[in-house]
């Protein structure tokens, strides 16, 4: 089943037309919105089929990076304005972040992660480029130790009014001096 969305002449709207494997096509109708669009062409699947073929359940950057490494289709068939629209959760930064954990995938991830590409793009790519097997790396999280240095080292920007460089700096030289003492 393909999707296919025109633009309509001398309106600000678009028609959507639907593609079966059969090779029929058949003429959803005109909008304005996407998500009226969408909900149109679900409404069209499940008087076809009985229930939607396509999964517009928004999904979050896990599960993205789950389907990256299980090679699974997470297009569904959509062009990049239905990919926007039903992926609000794709994060570039979190995804990538996840992905780089792997050594295999670091370059990889290096590599377009200073590019400022579209989500669509993206999401093709990692697709592509990442291995089968599945990878769980551990996410860094923060400790006790960098939690309580944290707020020691607010406690004296407030104390003493300066800036954090500073602040980071004065606990450095508390430490040095309290593990003199010792």
């Amino acid at each position: 089943m393909e999707i296919v969305k025109k633009p309509v002449l001398f309106e600000d709207k678009f028609s959507i037309e639907v593609t079966l494997d059969d090779g029929t096509v058949h003429n959803i109708g005109r909008f304005s919105d996407d998500k009226k669009a969408i909900e149109a062409v679900k409404e069209f699947e499940e008087r076809e089929f009985g229930k939607p073929k396509m999964s517009y359940k928004s999904k979050n950057p896990f599960d993205f990076m789950n389907g990256f490494y299980r090679k699974v289709n997470l297009f569904d068939g959509m062009n990049a304005g239905e990919f926007h629209v039903n992926n609000k959760g794709y994060t570039q930064f979190i995804i990538n972040r996840g992905l780089s954990m792997s050594q295999e995938n670091a370059r990889m991830i290096n590599a377009i992660g200073h590019m400022n590409l579209p989500n669509y793009v993206h999401a093709a790519y990692c697709s592509q480029a990442a291995r089968k097997p599945a990878r769980f790396n551990k996410w860094a999280k923060e400790s006790a130790k960098d939690k309580k240095k944290e707020e020691k080292i607010k406690e004296i920007m407030k104390e003493l009014i300066i800036n954090r460089d500073r602040a980071e700096e004065a606990y450095e030289i508390l430490c040095l001096i309290g593990n003199k003492k010792q």
